[in-house]
């Protein structure tokens, strides 16, 4: 049995949690799948464990990384389906992309919601900074030894319940508006808020670094990566959602996990 992960995961978070949980496996550890910037067409089968994670934007999955994901087959390979939250609400996206990896042909034995730096975070809204930390990772590889009692349990397993509610709360609408902009005096031109932009929104010219509206999803990946700090937030509403965030999610939230049961 193979263990391989698969992501949509613009600043990392995810990607850390599900390589995390890989390495805990006690399972061959299979290929990793970085669907961050492109959809990969892969068929898993009944051998393969993928754990899959994605990030939550205001209570749904980004339709982008949905979209992408599409592009993947279970073919009756066990799904891990994981969600990361900024501190904040799971809303319906861990449903969501536990009913997507169902329709996927991938049989759901386990999910969960983890905790990683928000992505609108800044100096004076500090939000889940620098999360997941240490003691996230210990409990994503305490996760990893419950799936491994699934991975073991014999007969069929009824699939996790899991919170939200369907219909799903209706998915936050193409921005239309880059939420970052470039600080000429800072930025160096190494390029990296062009490669890490998972939708192409940044073009790296002789002025600086350009952004397509119509393109950016809000994810910050270009803050994330930018070592100049360069790239900032310009838009006002980021501001005010941080802001808000910040007074209302200030408590420690702590990761949550749902198991497949043993069925009658």
């Amino acid at each position: 049995m193979k263990t391989h992960t698969l992501f949509f995961s613009p600043t990392q978070t995810g990607a850390t949690i599900a390589k995390t949980v890989q390495n805990a496996l006690e399972t061959e550890a299979g290929e990793s799948f970085d669907i961050t910037k492109t959809a990969i067409e892969k068929t898993f089968g009944a051998d393969d464990v993928v754990i899959i994670a994605m990030p939550i934007y205001s209570g749904r999955l980004p339709p982008i990384g949905a979209e992408r994901f599409n592009a993947a087959r279970g073919n009756g390979a066990k799904a891990v389906a994981i969600t990361m939250r900024g501190n904040a609400n799971t809303g319906d996206a861990l449903l969501e992309l536990t009913d997507l990896c169902t329709e996927q042909g991938f049989e759901v034995i386990a999910a969960a919601t983890f905790i990683g730096e928000h992505s609108f975070t800044m100096k004076e809204f500090p939000i889940a900074v620098g999360r997941p930390d240490a003691a996230d990772l210990q409990k994503a590889a305490d996760f990893a030894q419950l799936i491994q009692e699934r991975l073991h349990t014999e007969g069929p397993l009824a699939p996790p319940a899991v919170p939200g509610t369907r219909p799903y709360k209706d998915a936050m609408n193409p921005p239309g508006t880059a939420a970052t902009g470039t600080n000429p005096e800072n930025c160096t031109r190494c390029g990296l808020c062009q490669t890490f932009c998972p939708t192409g929104a940044i073009t790296l010219t002789a002025d600086g670094p350009q952004t397509d509206d119509s393109k950016c999803i809000w994810c910050a990946a270009c803050v994330k990566v930018c070592t100049s700090h360069a790239r900032a937030f310009t838009l006002p509403k980021i501001k005010e959602i941080a802001e808000r965030l910040y007074q209302t999610c200030q408590t420690r939230q702590k990761p949550e996990w749902f198991l497949a049961q043993k069925g009658n």
